[in-house]
């Protein structure tokens, strides 16, 4: 194998590895993990409400993943996972 291939090889295993260190963030299941849409909103709370009541699909509750991050998780019919985080002070 030339050094071209294996570094090529070495970041795609790195790249898919990453989401093991990220505690809270396990995908395992709910999409192909390509990619994850990520968006940042003012009030996560509200967001959220507002989000469930479209009823627009499969969606998790408001997980914490560590002292200062939450974020919940809405699918796209292919089963790609959009993430939504931003500031929560709680229900």
């Amino acid at each position: 194998m030339d050094i071209g291939r294996r570094v090529q090889t070495l970041r795609i295993q790195s790249g898919l590895s990453q989401e093991a260190h990220l505690s809270g963030h396990d995908y395992s299941g709910c999409g192909d993990h390509k990619f994850a849409l990520n968006f940042w909103i003012a009030d996560l709370f509200a967001e959220f409400e507002r989000v469930r009541s479209l009823s627009i699909g499969r969606m998790t509750e408001i997980i914490q993943a560590n002292p200062n991050y939450y974020f919940f998780n809405v699918y796209d019919p292919d089963g790609n996972v959009i993430e939504i985080t931003g500031h929560y002070k709680g229900e």
